[in-house]
């Protein structure tokens, strides 16, 4: 694959980024979607790689995340995680309901010498008692939620509430999620969507200064990804958080049009910023003040 190249020591691939990470092998008896890498994760790393470089200067949709604490939810592999601990997060959890996935995370954090700030946990939606409603350093909730294509089927429900649970009322949490787009099969992404809205958070979603939601990583008849060293700046370069309404933004995200768009759904990835109405601003993650932020009426 353009967007990676193999680690000659193993198995292990590399991102552009330079996080290294095992796949796992297929489960005999179900299917564990978490133990292979897709490229709503790469293309959620590369954003906070981006942001990492040109937040500093405030060009970016947000800043830096050194010396912030993170949590990943439905992790998979981890590379999201493992990304936002190499760029120096205090804390990082990667979190999965998988044992199998759980432990293929481990190995991740180990190949990248990651201990001292990134740990694997088992998380499940379903059940509130595995819920992570602080970092195991203290300091209150995360500042970081993030997550990278965990919507398929279903109305997406039980995601909604795990990251409701984990962006709690006062606090300057801010979640990060990354999905596929494909218009006839997006109700678990507009189920999701439609329970934040409901629940009062603000959603925002990347675009660029044409309406076009960034975040795929490939340019059709441009010879595939865009992906290799070098080339993140092509991708987000000029983008910004633009606030959606329930009626129409759900209406731009079902039928959205994509700055560069892959050649399969799972290429074509969507990134959205969700933060509750009445937190505090300023806080981690926050970028008031620095025009990050567009309304849709503004486009």
């Amino acid at each position: 694959l353009s967007r990676m190249a193999a680690d000659l020591e193993g198995a292990a691939q590399r991102t552009d980024e330079g996080v290294l990470f095992h796949e796992g092998p297929a489960h005999s008896s179900k299917v564990l979607y978490g133990n292979v890498i897709w490229d709503g994760a790469l293309s959620l790393a590369k954003f906070f790689a981006w942001c990492d470089r040109c937040g500093r200067v405030g060009e970016a949709p947000c800043g830096p995340v050194r010396g912030q604490s993170c949590l990943e939810l439905g992790a998979g592999v981890g590379v999201v995680g493992l990304t936002l601990g190499r760029l120096g997060a205090r804390e990082v959890v990667i979190t999965d309901n998988e044992p199998e996935v759980v432990e293929l995370a481990r190995r991740n954090i180990s190949s990248n010498g990651l201990e001292a700030n990134v740990a694997a946990r088992t998380l499940d939606w379903a059940n509130v008692a595995t819920y992570l409603p602080v970092g195991s350093r203290g300091g209150g909730p995360f500042d970081l939620v993030v997550a990278a294509d965990v919507l398929y089927d279903g109305d997406g429900q039980l995601f909604a509430q795990a990251l409701q649970a984990h962006l709690p009322s006062g606090s300057s949490s801010v979640g990060y999620v990354s999905n596929h787009h494909s218009p006839a099969r997006c109700d678990a992404t507009l189920g999701f969507l439609r329970t934040m809205f409901d629940a009062g958070f603000s959603v925002e979603r990347l675009e660029d200064e044409s309406g076009r939601a960034v975040g795929s990583l490939c340019i059709s008849g441009r010879g595939g990804s865009l992906g290799a060293h070098g080339q993140t700046e092509e991708i987000f370069r000029g983008s910004r958080f633009v606030a959606l309404d329930q009626q129409e933004g759900l209406e731009a995200v079902r039928n959205a049009s994509f700055r560069f768009g892959g050649e399969s759904p799972m290429q074509r990835i969507q990134i959205f910023r969700f933060r509750r109405t009445t937190a505090s601003r300023g806080g981690p993650g926050s970028t008031e003040g620095t025009g990050a932020t567009a309304t849709r009426s503004m486009l």
